[in-house]
């Protein structure tokens, strides 16, 4: 079984004007974190600051006007205290809080914010969802970018190819497409299942009348062995992020874990949020991916097509 997972960008309605280039550069900041707690308690903490070379989300739409998901998160200038960017999104540690094992344990998940590298120092605010909808700051963190902790290292780079160019990415759709489960050997069979997948999706409404507004990028980042792993058949394949079914102890869950390794091989391209999904299962998760098994031509164009604002925080 081979798998792809899908990195998508979604772009949003002007909200609020705020100037790109006076509080930003033309680059990623990447907060990653840990979530942690249990089925009533959540606790945030800091994991590292990593600076990423493409900014791939708008320059114009960068206060998000709708606030889906379950979190939220916002960045304010810490001189003039203005709100300078914010998203809302949904995370897999949200999902595993409404299952049995979140009544009996605590566990902790890694997760991730982006956000235009700032020119100035920021303070970025992590807001929660509480039973009555309401908006519940959790935690908050001061970020300088002249700090040296920040990493520029790239500890996964791997070369992308385009499958869709159809402009800047500031101003399209980004799908980022990255293999799983594919072999060095693989890495054709990978590229033909990437033209096939836009070849479906650009065949069916609404997608085919805005195909201008899309890019597809495909990160040639091979495994080591082909497949996933299936627990309850004791199959364990050495794979690029660490994918497996029964997730949750669900059979047909398909996802990883692995949200920092999966988040280094997405900065190999322009990227903003990513969703996850498996084909041929009725579900959208809202987490770090959105996979996609390229078997189903109308699976596929159904799965991205019902992405929401979920993002992975």
């Amino acid at each position: 079984m081979k798998l792809v997972f899908l990195l998508l960008l979604s772009i949003t309605i002007t909200y609020s004007q705020v100037n790109f280039n006076e509080y930003f550069e033309n680059k990623t900041l990447r907060l990653d974190y840990f979530h942690t707690g249990d089925s009533l308690n959540d606790y945030y903490s800091i994991d590292e600051l990593i600076e990423e070379p493409y900014w791939g989300g708008s320059k114009v739409n960068l206060i998000d006007k709708f606030n889906y998901g379950k979190y939220k998160f916002e960045v304010y200038e810490v001189t003039s205290n203005q709100l300078i960017y914010s998203r809302g999104y949904s995370t897999l540690f949200s999902e595993w809080q409404t299952t049995s094992e979140a009544n009996l344990t605590s566990k902790t998940f890694r997760e991730t914010v982006t956000f235009p590298f700032p020119k100035k120092s920021v303070i970025v605010k992590f807001y929660g969802r509480n039973r009555k909808n309401e908006w519940i700051q959790k935690f908050e963190y001061e970020v300088n970018p002249e700090n040296y902790f920040i990493k520029s290292e790239r500890n996964s780079e791997y070369k992308n190819f385009e499958v869709l160019n159809s402009g800047d990415p500031s101003v399209k759709v980004d799908i980022v497409i990255i293999p799983e489960g594919f072999t060095e050997d693989e890495m054709d069979s990978f590229k033909e299942d990437c033209e096939r997948f836009a070849d479906y999706l650009f065949n069916c409404s609404p997608f085919k009348e805005n195909k201008d507004k899309f890019n597809i990028w495909g990160i040639e980042a091979p495994s080591a062995e082909s497949g996933t792993d299936i627990p309850q058949k004791n199959i364990w394949k050495k794979t690029l992020v660490n994918s497996t079914f029964y997730t949750f102890d669900l059979e047909r869950y398909l996802m990883t874990y692995d949200n920092k390794t999966l988040r280094n091989i997405a900065s190999n391209a322009p990227t903003l949020f990513l969703y996850s999904s498996v084909s041929g299962v009725g579900i959208g998760v809202p987490s770090s991916t959105r996979s996609f098994h390229f078997d189903s031509k109308l699976t596929n164009v159904v799965r991205l097509g019902s992405v929401g604002s979920t993002s992975s925080g």
